[in-house]
């Protein structure tokens, strides 16, 4: 992978995996590697294509690469070298340019149908930390082929598009991936594309992570144009990298396939088997089936710019006498214990030393505020936290805006499960948590209760998304997208259900809510009940299995 604050070198025993898979046996294919960074991935294409009877000469003409940093190309080169290859199609610059000049424009001007094989380790940087000429480029490279790039794209994103364009009809694709791939939103137009393009996908994950310095989690992506085995995809779960070591690539013709997709919809369900995969599409069908935006708008919580300035604990208040200036606040999710936030919640969270006061000065004009206020924020100009983004592009540097106490919280950063949370107080929220209104007249207590079912917690896991540490995080969006049965909530004790979530017995609620509102209310059979909570831990045991790889 190019180090161009995105990289990372791939250990040699996945360039190995990758590159024999993708080779398989055949002589005389012709390899591209987008971003081929010190070579690793030439070297054992090299070492695998002389093993299978190509010649030095042949190999020299096979092998093309492209590499942006001068010193990583140098390196490529000299693995080669030390081979007894040839490097004339080693290039040094920048991929998407270089593609153009070289192979865009040949044959029908698509550059379609030149490579057999692209290997490799694009880099995994943010659009926006990319030179500007190459992002320009591979822009619109992406919108040549009917994409709609956005800022938050990766740029390993049209580096897997634009090399894809260039196989041919039977050709294969191997890549490290970040395991992204499975679930964020921007990369819904690749899932969609891959899942056309190639005829069959398979997906290696690893338990343990493969780049632990960066703490990101990756995936190996195998990708067929043309397959005669069986069209669909299959995940192939290891402990970790050292699995790979001796693996017979033969052992994955024998996998089963499962249909792909073909929607933007998230991967994270290709962990499941077929019939666990059914089971969520025939639910998700069920016409007694609410979803949360029928009942519930979700909002970012509050935005204060400097929270070491704006948010105080109850001793700090004190001392600078802001008292009547100071409003209720929530500034972290373990701080909702329950089902519900009442007084006696904000209450402990306040005798315990938290951070549960926003300074919000009840008059718009500074020179008529207390003395007490004015000092307060002569002391933050002191210490130039005036001079932060949010903060400076205020006219008034010190007023937070958008404050509303919400009707009830929802977390956006779980470990164990979701909840949503009823709102008992006068207090709102930073942006930690997001802030829920109840709409259409629906029952706020009845809608907190129904939101902890085995379906609710099991489409959660593939709603959400998960990084390397274990942690599922979700955007306001995707939590308005989660199905919520609310059929027979009225029959739910809310408090006896809240009193069990303090003690942290989600399986002996589950055992009261699943029962009243999966069987009786939405029809749900007791045995596939029985499987959509086994498909919830399943998928959160997966995850939280990275937990411990990471301090808290």
């Amino acid at each position: 992978m190019t180090n161009l604050g995105g990289g990372y070198y791939t250990p040699k025993i996945i360039a190995e995996f990758l590159t024999k898979w993708a080779l398989f046996g055949k002589r005389g294919q012709l390899v591209l590697e987008p971003s081929c960074g010190d070579g690793v991935f030439l070297e054992t294409a090299a070492i695998e294509k002389i093993s299978i009877g190509d010649s030095l000469d042949s190999v020299s003409k096979q092998l093309h690469a492209i590499e942006l940093v001068p010193k990583e190309w140098g390196k490529a080169k000299s693995r080669l070298n030390k081979l007894g290859v040839k490097t004339n199609y080693i290039y040094k610059g920048d991929f998407f340019n270089q593609i153009y000049k070289q192979f865009w424009r040949n044959g029908n001007g698509t550059g379609e149908g030149i490579f057999d094989v692209v290997i490799g380790n694009p880099p995994f940087l943010s659009s926006i930390n990319f030179p500007t000429r190459q992002r320009d480029k591979a822009m619109k490279l992406m919108i040549s082929k009917g994409f709609k790039p956005n800022k938050r794209m990766n740029i390993w994103a049209p580096f897997l598009v634009i090399a894809s364009h260039l196989l041919n009809k039977k050709g294969r694709l191997a890549m490290v991936i970040p395991a992204e791939l499975f679930q964020l939103s921007y990369a819904e137009e690749i899932r969609k594309f891959i899942s056309n393009y190639f005829e069959r996908v398979t997906i290696v994950t690893f338990r343990k992570l493969v780049f632990s310095s960066i703490q990101q989690e990756v995936i190996l992506l195998m990708a067929e144009r043309c397959s005669d085995k069986g069209n669909g995809i299959r995940v192939v779960d290891f402990e970790n990298a050292n699995c790979l070591n001796g693996y017979d690539h033969n052992e994955i013709l024998n996998l089963k396939v499962k249909p792909l997709d073909h929607s933007q919809d998230k991967w994270t369900q290709y962990f499941l088997d077929s019939e666990e995969i059914d089971l969520l599409k025939k639910v998700k069908r069920n016409k007694r089936l609410n979803f949360a935006d029928e009942l519930i708008s979700v909002e970012n919580g509050i935005t204060t710019g400097c929270n070491k300035f704006f948010m105080l604990n109850k001793e700090r208040g004190e001392k600078w006498g802001l008292n009547g200036n100071l409003v209720d606040m929530v500034s972290r999710s373990a701080h909702l214990r329950g089902l519900t936030f009442n007084n006696n919640d904000f209450h402990i969270n306040r005798d315990s030393g938290y951070n549960v006061f926003m300074f919000k000065p009840t008059n718009n004009v500074a020179p008529t505020l207390d003395r007490k206020s004015n000092e307060y924020i002569q002391s933050g100009e002191h210490n130039k936290y005036h001079k932060g983004y949010k903060c400076r592009v205020r006219k008034k540097w010190y007023e937070v805006p958008s404050y509303w106490v919400p009707d009830a919280f929802a977390l956006g950063m779980v470990y164990r499960y979701p909840k949503l949370i009823l709102n008992e107080t006068r207090a709102a929220c930073t942006d930690t948590i997001y802030r829920v209104r109840f709409i259409n007249g629906h029952s706020g207590r009845n809608i907190s209760a129904a939101f902890m079912n085995s379906l609710t917690f099991a489409f959660s896991e593939i709603t959400g998304r998960s990084y390397g540490g274990g942690v599922l995080t979700f955007l306001a969006s995707e939590i308005e997208k989660l199905p919520i049965p609310v059929k027979n909530s009225e029959l739910l004790d809310f408090y006896l259900i809240d009193e069990l979530l303090r003690e942290n017995k989600i399986d002996e609620i589950l055992n009261i809510t699943d029962p009243i509102l999966l069987i009786e209310g939405l029809g749900i059979r007791a045995d596939e009940v029985a499987k959509l909570r086994s498909i919830w831990k399943k998928l959160r045991d997966r995850r939280l299995n990275k937990r411990r790889l990471f301090p808290n």
